[in-house]
């Protein structure tokens, strides 16, 4: 089988597939995924070189399934949305008769389009593509890197992992059955689950002294949205001296919109996925992504996926850009 890796050309960023020597590229496979019969297929664009075929997959306003879920608290809503997809998806490559190995279905390859929540696989329509992952192994995959909502009646998660877990080969019916049940069902209607609560990051409320999650930004028993009732935290930007409010943990910094996290414009030297800021264990962190230009703290650039605990008033740099982390 070929090589698969990220790439950046002429300012955009692919998926590039470099097929092995003399292999074939399946025109058929490609005229079908290139014709948007289905809104989850990613289409490729393809060159031949050397005897080889590179195909190309435009990531640009892409994420993937494994950064998507590092970010967002997922509720019954969300979740159904997604898994409908996913259903619906391999509907429709069994109804052309298309592959499924030839599917990428490991989830950091599988992406998602942050702004509409709209899911992209990758097909591989080459003579010797060949996927282990399946769509078992998909939904198994992601299932323990979702932070769920609390804020509803959790059911459904343990109804979900009875069919996932009920066979070595999850059936799709059955899956297709659940998404059935749920996706009419408003989330805002269930209760919190009391066993999936973490007391150790339980506050109250300031203004009316309710038991609230640190990770939310405002108390939903008083119902005030009013800013000056904030009991969460926030960044302070130096440059433009804007104050950021951090509604829920795991918070990002980057150039990714529509996600929970900071979008910084107007700045070239800030890493698409730049830096993450944690609340574990009663304590706060902060985590470079492998950004380009780094993070840095006292002048000392932070070494990649390790977090480093901050506290109130702690200065750090986000390449050139100075914030204040204030609780």
């Amino acid at each position: 089988m070929g090589q698969i890796k990220i790439i950046k050309k002429k300012n955009q960023r692919f998926l590039l597939y470099k097929s092995t020597r003399n292999e074939m590229i399946l025109r058929k496979d490609i005229d079908v995924i290139n014709s948007y019969f289905s809104d989850n297929m990613m289409s490729a664009s393809y060159e031949k070189k050397h005897n080889q075929v590179y195909l190309y997959y435009c990531l640009d306003d892409c994420i993937s399934m494994y950064e998507f879920f590092g970010m967002m608290t997922v509720n019954r809503k969300l979740f159904i949305t997604l898994l409908r997809q996913f259903v619906d998806f391999l509907k429709v490559i069994d109804e052309k008769s298309m592959n499924p190995h030839k599917i990428i279905f490991d989830p950091n390859m599988v992406f998602i389009i942050p702004s509409s929540r709209k899911l992209k696989f990758i097909y591989v329509p080459t003579e010797y593509s060949f996927f282990e992952d399946t769509a078992t192994d998909f939904l198994k995959n992601i299932i323990g890197d979702i932070n769920f909502s609390f804020h509803e009646n959790n059911n459904y998660i343990n109804e979900f992992l009875a069919i996932i877990n009920e066979n070595e080969d999850v059936s799709m019916y059955r899956i297709e059955l659940f998404v059935r049940k749920y996706r009419n069902t408003n989330s805002a209607n269930g209760r919190v689950s009391n066993l999936l609560v973490n007391e150790s990051i339980k506050k109250r409320c300031p203004i009316c002294h309710a038991i609230i999650n640190s990770s939310e930004a405002f108390c939903s028993s008083c119902g005030s949205r009013n800013m000056s009732n904030y009991v969460g935290h926030y960044i302070f930007r130096r440059s433009n001296q804007e104050k950021i409010f951090i509604t829920k943990f795991p918070f990002l910094i980057g150039k990714i919109e529509n996600i929970n996290g900071y979008f910084v414009r107007d700045n070239e030297l800030v890493s698409r996925n730049h830096l993450k800021i944690y609340y574990e264990d009663g304590n706060y962190y902060i985590c470079d992504s492998g950004s380009t230009n780094g993070t840095y703290i006292n002048g000392r650039r932070l070494k990649e996926h390790v977090k480093y605990e901050i506290k109130n008033g702690t200065v750090f740099f986000v390449a050139n850009e100075e914030f204040i982390f204030y609780v």
